[in-house]
């Protein structure tokens, strides 16, 4: 194979099997209304803008330095680098990620990495939907985990003017059914014992005192741990 001077624009008919740069002897190709509804790429391929109808099967890397345009999927790209991800045009467009087309298990997980090289993991989201910050093993709905002086969560509420605007809410949901008296939500306190065990030390807890619709009474509740307990 002779490395071609300059492109040759020609059709390709569609779907007769033409492939293209099987061969280092290729330098350049030209290609213009290219009808196939797949397009394999195995190796290292560079392009500068690519539009695609259908899908994309890639062994290898793709590099493209332009605008690149698939309607359709992308497979078997082990990273894929670009600055910004767009889920569509309209005001209603959706994005959506999601880890694996198969059934999904125990380490089905999404990573969200930043710093040198991605050597810090900010944000995980476990298969089960626990999201840890700071931790990639959240064990709660929703861990915050760091080391900073300042404490790992500030609650700022910037709405000026504004009465019952607070910077956090607790709501306590009853789906086993109607509210009662005795029934709220609380924050607990915990530190870890003398042998490294996490123990609720305290609690603050709202809770109704009566919970008669349009005599609704409430009640602010201290309680600390005694004797273990």
């Amino acid at each position: 194979f002779a490395p071609l001077s300059s492109p040759s624009w020609a059709p390709v008919n569609n779907n007769n099997g033409q492939t293209l740069g099987s061969s280092a002897g290729f330098a350049s190709l030209g290609v213009q209304d290219l009808i196939s509804t797949t397009i394999n790429v195995t190796g290292t391929s560079t392009l500068k803008n690519l539009t695609v109808t259908e899908g994309v099967a890639v062994t290898g890397n793709l590099t493209v330095s332009g605008t690149t345009s698939i309607t359709g999927s992308i497979t078997g790209i082990d990273s894929l680098t670009t600055p910004i991800i767009i889920g569509g045009t309209t005001t209603t467009s959706d994005l959506t990620f999601k880890t694996t087309t198969a059934a999904g298990a125990s380490g089905a997980d999404m990573h969200f990495l930043v710093g040198n090289n991605g050597g810090t993991e900010a944000l995980t989201i476990l298969n089960s939907g626990y999201v840890g910050i700071g931790t990639a093993s959240p064990t709660h709905a929703l861990y915050v985990q760091a080391s900073d002086a300042n404490g790992p969560v500030w609650f700022q509420n910037d709405r000026p003017n504004a009465s019952n605007s607070g910077a956090l809410v607790l709501y306590k949901h009853n789906t086993a059914g109607n509210g009662s008296a005795g029934i709220g939500t609380n924050i607990g306190f915990v530190t870890d014992n003398d042998t490294g065990t996490a123990v609720v030390t305290s609690r603050v807890s709202g809770i109704f005192s009566d919970a008669t619709t349009g005599a609704e009474k409430g009640a602010l509740t201290f309680d600390t741990a005694l004797a273990g307990s």
